[in-house]
């Protein structure tokens, strides 16, 4: 259980980082805006590699 409360630590540190670089750029709700646009990419860009892997036929090699 300790291993899963550090990952999540870790993963919320990140995103902090990520957030705070983010509106070291673009101040307030401009930075609000590119925030949450690059996390539906990102989140996009996940899924999408998730299901490659996941619904890839044996005989696929792309």
């Amino acid at each position: 259980m300790e291993v899963l409360k550090s990952i999540g630590a870790a993963i919320v540190n990140y995103y902090n980082i990520y957030s705070d670089f983010i509106h070291s750029i673009f101040k307030d709700q401009l930075g609000d805006l590119v925030e949450y646009v690059l996390d539906i990419a990102i989140a996009v860009i996940i899924v999408k590699a998730i299901a490659s892997i996941a619904f890839k036929t044996p005989g696929d090699n792309g």
